[in-house]
């Protein structure tokens, strides 16, 4: 019963009139008692506090509604004479106060404080003199001691304790006067008092609060102190302090709790994520160990009752048996302003149904009915397995879809009228916000949790506006590919219909076979260095090293066995810092300060026209570790933070949001119902995800991974055709257009916690795992195969503990491809009919099999569970992906990278971290670069120490076999490799016409003319170089004065740098699952596979001879070539690849510094420029090339055969045509010194060969300042 405080007890009045009633003719008593008093005793006994923001400003850079304190403080009330405290009872460390034995309790610190206006009782007046009573009840503070006075007044205005919890910062808040008097506002006090027919007793209250705030602070290592508003859209978002709403919530806490606590602890923490609630416990004898913390899952209570409560039975206490209980269902709210259906609307007085009717949203009541439909089928079919009775109503999950409760809803939810409001820690919530915030936000999933026990009492499912934007984003793109829009307005006059029509044909002719890899394999397995060390001295690993593996895991024979033994030998490098100090040398160089352009400090955020300061050069620098933290780092801490908040952000899904645009594009909807039709598919993911987290679940990364447990429908499609292999190599499994007809992908996934790749829950709700998890997590149950088919037990062990990556490494290498299950178990694999259920407590120690009950020598069906400790470090385990194995991922990854352009690097006028300049580089080097880099990282690490065990035969078997071995590994790494080189030698957007160098070599380059170019590349083949701002329209620039709101396109300048960076990144972070106190560094990088391609490449970069490595023109289509192959072929019309000055200079920096390894040193070497007599090695003639610069005198020195010998040579050739070699030459001068071709004259060579020698310079100076010195100097 909800009531204002000024209304609480009074039957003290009526009592006070009864022994007044003496008097035959006796007055009503005039009452003199103030509003928002409170009885003392109320506040008796242990309470749970939560804190829940529920405003903030529309410019908050920071926090968001449904921010909060998410584990609940257990408290009680500490009154004194001018402050109320609200102290913290639950130990941080359990049993570390022994105040109880001495009869006193534990008082911890204080989480609330509010002041105290006044200590009173409820009274008649008297005369003093003679006892007289006067006919008036009043308040009385004199009578008695302010300690002995039955109530008091409080006030709730303000919490003098500040909100340090989360996103705020204490030492820069500071609490400010709220409080709200009028009677159903939404801020005012509501006190909850419970009749239970003889008396009231206060069981829940709420205040409401404000404070005065700015951003918390995180700790990020080298980063110091971060605000964390620092990480969203600062351009118009407000990072100082600014005025918050919270609600301060107290439940009283139960009695008797049926609650049963289960610890999260071990190694079942591998099989399924939940959260948890911790805390340290201390013994006497061994003080405060890791073993002894408490670590309790976060669940809501699903039981009526728990133990025998009948205090005469003799098992009174004991827990109840399952069939023996009830289920209790677990209870969703909508909140208040939850957009309507009809029913709510015609609930409503007559004279506001018309205006209810114009926000009437059913798409998001369809929505939380199929959300409910999901979980409560999980939830109910708990209870029945369990053999539990469901409760009455017959729902284990139900969503309440009004608030305020009307007529017909679940008797569950309350009384008709009832209106839960947001911060009721009683309550959970499926929340709309409709505020406007700055940064994207799509959904929340926190849940407010019992600090001692983990119980879950209210779970929060927050979705936000921006699920509308989205969808409006991806309706926008829709109508675009159907042709419903004009293709010159979307982008302001960037035709697009080049674009549209390379869409609809997809990767078709960009991706190279597993057939093209054989020359990269047979030059990685027999002729790289490692395999010319360790020819003929191969050992494969005996019958122990199997055993072990089978044993432990392979990752923990390869920890503890293989890597220590390879770095001993050379074979990899340990992360040593070497690479960064070389960097470092270079600082304050003229050469940094090259690396420097206007174009990076435009994409870092600081202004090109101003001079930087020493902390802007800083970060600016390539050189630093700031420069790395900045690219590699911002992002990846940003999206940590959120997981760590449980956000849900719209820059988590926007790649998910564009495989919407691809599905929907066809389908011939009008406008509105593409929008309502994808909204739907927005908010349903988003939905079903929150509520995951807020019953317990951990995000899960390896749901597309994770082939086996699949949707039932994906392998129903995919067996349809009699056949299921790997879609690449040979005797390959192509997808089918039945497959492409019945979206095959939009079933491949096993769980809602993923931030997919793709918007995959479409009528299949929630997946396998979800139910696995939910049945483990609350029930004590695992899924187990009836028949697995004979699938040896190191299989089922590692698809869970390695993420679907099984492989041995015995009398051959062996790997194990997703499409084997169905090889060994047929339909079996997905039958509903071939999975059963078996209690935990009946597993073995490992949960591999029942060794049991009913279900006795079962197998446990391996679900692949990886959450934050490892996502994005591999080909596995990624965020934003979809298909189940690499090759299949690096398709659909590059599909989007390519495709989507016109959205990355095109603003369109949005102002958003996903849009705006600043962030750039930031966002894409992690979501694209970084991650094509660490594609590569395990499969460089163990192709490198593979060659001391097997045979190049055997090793070129094994990484060309896409069903045993790893062919679709090497696809995946091939393409992930030649998109990289293909970013860096990326044509501009622009005309082409031939043009002929001073040595008659011919490229097409740009086209200065309006007419007579051969090609025009538009942006479905090539990237625009610079950054531009618009003109507008047909030319016109729209923008006036402020022309620099008109940001047109980002330059794909900033690309070619990124993937210089990621071709040369050497740092690895491999976490051995099997093995977590063994965790390394190595240095790893595309150079480990593909050293001769690197310095083919590299060679043709410095030398300007871009014939073999080049894009070039056939039958006036684009191409690239294959950049893992022999690079022999010389192509016709190559096109220039912009690989300016500044691309060789990172390249040439960052290579010298990183591309190093224990076998192979041959980068550093032949792309060393010296100058003699500096610190040139030792050469004699047939190893050395040199020239003489004709300007500065200096003679400059190369190893033959090389990039840097090429660069000299070019310059020599230069000088030969130039009127330098005119001047010096005394005989034959025709000979000596050669025309230049064409309409190059000498004085034109002169200006070419001086900017040609700035290279030359710059590359002398990173080889002195990184001191590489003479490398055959003993």
């Amino acid at each position: 019963m909800e009531v204002s405080m000024h209304r609480c007890h009074l039957s003290f009045v009526i009592v006070l009139l009864a022994l007044a009633g003496g008097c035959a003719e006796a007055l009503e008593p005039v009452s003199r008692l103030q509003p928002n008093r409170l009885k003392k005793s109320d506040l008796d006994g242990y309470w749970l506090y939560g804190r829940t923001v529920v405003d903030v400003p529309a410019s908050d850079g920071f926090t968001f509604v449904g921010d909060g304190s998410w584990e609940l403080q257990k408290v009680r009330f500490d009154i004194q004479e001018r402050y109320l405290y609200v102290r913290r009872q639950t130990e941080y460390i359990k049993d570390g106060d022994d105040l109880s034995q001495y009869g006193a309790s534990y008082e911890g610190e204080l989480v609330g404080a509010f002041a105290i206006q006044k200590h009173f009782d409820i009274s008649q007046p008297y005369n003093p003199a003679t006892g007289e009573t006067y006919n008036i009840v009043d308040e009385n503070s004199i009578d008695r001691p302010w300690h002995e006075r039955t109530y008091m007044r409080v006030d709730w205005s303000k919490n003098l304790v500040v909100m340090a919890d989360q996103s705020f910062d204490r030492e820069a808040s500071e609490p400010v006067s709220y409080f709200v008097q009028t009677e159903g506002h939404v801020d005012a006090p509501n006190f909850d008092y419970d009749d239970d027919g003889d008396s009231e007793s206060l069981d829940y209250f709420d205040v409401t609060t404000r404070m005065f705030a700015k951003a918390g602070m995180r700790d990020y290592g080298s980063w110091g102190r971060v605000p964390l508003c620092w990480f969203f859209d600062t351009q118009f978002a407000e990072c100082g302090p600014g005025m918050y709403t919270i609600r301060n919530s107290f439940m009283k806490v139960p009695v008797n709790n049926p609650y049963e606590p289960v610890p999260y602890k071990g190694k079942e923490t591998d099989h399924f994520g939940y959260f948890w609630t911790e805390r340290f416990t201390y013994d006497g004898q061994e003080g405060i160990r890791q073993q002894n913390r408490e670590r309790w899952r976060n669940r809501h209570n699903i039981w009526e009752k728990t133990v025998v409560d009948d205090e005469s039975a003799e098992n009174f206490g004991d827990p109840l048996p399952m069939e023996a209980r009830t289920g209790k269902p677990i209870v969703y709210h909508v909140n208040p302003k939850f957009p309507p259906d009809a029913a709510a609307c015609d609930a409503k007085p007559e004279a506001e149904q018309a205006e209810c009717r114009t926000r009437i949203d059913g798409v998001l009541h369809d929505v939380i009915r199929d959300v409910e439909a999901d979980y409560d089928e999980v939830f109910s079919g708990l209870v029945e397995e369990l053999g539990a009775t469901m409760p009455p109503g017959g729902k284990m999950f139900v969503v309440c879809p009004h608030n305020p409760i009307i007529e017909g809803d679940p008797e569950v939810c309350g009384q008709v009228g009832d209106t839960p409001r947001l911060g009721d820690i009683r309550y959970s919530f499926i929340a709309y916000i409709a505020d406007y915030m700055t940064y994207g936000l799509l959904g929340l999933g926190p849940s407010h949790t019992d600090p001692e026990t983990g119980q879950t009492h209210s779970g929060m499912g927050y979705v936000y506006h921006h699920n509308d934007t989205a969808a409006w984003d991806v309706t926008q793109m829709i109508l675009l590919l159907n042709d419903q829009l004009d293709n010159r307005r979307f982008i302001d006059g960037l035709d697009l219909t080049d674009w549209r029509e390379s869409f609809s044909r997809g990767r078709q002719g960009k991706d190279f076979s597993l057939a093209d890899a054989k020359h990269m394999l047979e030059k990685m397995t027999k002729d790289s260095p490692a395999a010319r060390y360790w020819e003929g001295r191969q050992r494969k690993p005996g019958a122990e090293d199997v055993a072990f593996q089978n044993d432990h895991g392979f990752k923990a024979w390869l920890a503890e066995e293989v890597l220590p033994n390879a770095h001993r030998h050379g074979m990899i490098e340990p992360q040593d810092g070497r690479a960064q100090a070389r960097l470092q040398s270079l600082r304050g160089s003229q050469v940094e300060g090259l690396l420097m352009t206007p174009d990076m400090q435009f994409a870092m955020g600081i202004d090109p026209n101003m001079s930087l300061d020493e902390d802007q050069a800083e970060v600016l620098s390539p050189l630093t570790e700031a420069f790395r933290n900045d690219v590699t780092l911002k992002q990846k801490l940003f999206e940590e933070d959120a997981a760590r908040r449980n956000m849900y952000l719209a820059s988590m899904a926007d790649d998910a949001l564009l495989g919407l645009a691809r599905e929907y594009a066809g389908r011939n909807l009008s406008p509105s119902e593409i929008y309502d039709a994808v909204r739907y598919r927005i908010y349903r993911a988003v939905v079903a995800h929150e509520v995951g987290h807020s019953i317990g679940l951990m995000h899960n990364f390896g749901a597309s991974d994770d082939a086996l447990n699949y949707h039932n429908e994906y392998w129903e499609l995919r067996t349809a055709d009699g056949t299921v292999g790997p879609r690449v190599g040979e005797n390959a499994d192509p997808i089918t257009e039945d497959e492409i007809d019945g979206n095959l992908y939009n079933y491949g996934y096993t769980s809602v916690m993923d931030y997919a790749g793709r918007y995959t829950i479409d009528g299949t709700g929630l997946g396998k795992y979800d139910k696995a998890a939910i049945y483990w997590g609350y029930g004590g149950l695992v899924e187990v195969f009836e028949d697995h088919h004979g699938v040896e037990d190191y299989v089922l062990e590692d698809w869970a503990a390695d993420d679907g990556e099984v492989m041995r490494w015995g009398e051959v290498p062996t790997a194990f491809h997703y499409t084997r299950w169905y090889d060994l178990m047929g339909d079996d694999l997905w039958r509903d009919d071939n999975r059963s259920w078996a209690r935990v407590a009946d597993m073995d120690e490992d949960y591999v099999e029942a060794v049991a009950g009913p279900h006795n020598g079962k197998k446990r069906v391996p679900y692949v569970y990886c959450s934050h400790n490892r996502y994005n470090l591999g080909d596995s385990c990624l965020t934003r992906d979809w298909g189940a194995d690499p090759a299949e991922r690096i398709m659909g990854l590059l599909d989007t990278y390519d495709t989507w352009y016109i959205t990355r690097a095109f603003p369109r006028g949005k102002v958003s971290s996903s849009y705006y300049w600043w962030n750039y580089v930031p966002r894409n080097y992690s979501r694209i670069y970084d991650r094509l880099k660490s594609w590569h990282d395990v499969y460089g690490l163990y192709q490198n120490i593979m060659q001391r065990y097997y045979t190049g035969e055997e090793l070129e078997a094994f990484f060309s076999n896409t069903t045993n071995g790893w062919g679709t590994q090497t696809y995946a790494v091939q393409a992930a490799f030649n998109h990289l080189v293909r970013t860096m030698l990326m044509p501009d957007v622009t005309d082409y016409g031939p043009e002929t160098d001073f040595e008659g070599k011919s490229m097409l380059k740009e086209w200065p003319y309006v007419s007579g170019a051969e090609v025009d590349l538009g942006v479905a083949d090539a990237r625009y170089y610079s950054t531009r701002w618009s003109y507008g329209y047909n030319g016109q620039r729209d923008c006036g004065y402020f022309w620099s709101d008109c940001l047109h396109h980002i330059g794909f300048y900033l690309d070619k740098i990124m993937a210089v960076h990621a071709l040369t990144d050497t740092e690895t972070n491999f976490v051995g699952r099997a093995t977590p106190e063994d965790v390394r560094e190595w240095q790893v990088g595309y150079f480990n596979s593909f050293g001769d391609q690197i310095k083919t490449i590299s060679q043709a970069l410095m030398s300007g001879d871009m014939s073999r490595v080049g894009p070039y023109l056939e039958d006036g289509e684009l191409k690239f070539p294959n950049y893992t192959g022999a690079l022999e072929t010389v192509h016709d019309q190559v096109v220039d690849p912009y690989a300016t000055f500044t691309i060789q200079l990172y390249w040439q920096v960052l290579g010298m510094a990183r591309f190093q390894t224990g076998y192979d040193p041959s980068f550093t070497e032949t792309n060393s420029i010296w100058v003699v007599g500096a610190d040139d090695p030792v050469l004699n003639d047939a190893q050395r090339f040199s020239f003489e610069d004709p300007d500065s005198g200096m003679t400059y020195m190369a190893l033959d055969g090389g990039a840097a010998a090429a660069l000299l040579a070019k310059a020599q050739r230069m000088y030969e045509r130039s009127t330098h070699c005119l001047a010096a030459c005394v005989e034959d001068c025709e000979n000596q010194c050669p025309e230049p071709h064409g309409d190059f004259t000498r004085d034109a060579v002169d200006v070419e060969l001086t900017k040609h020698m700035q290279l030359v310079k710059a590359v002398s100076v990173v080889t002195h300042e990184m001191d590489f010195g003479d490398p055959y100097s003993p």
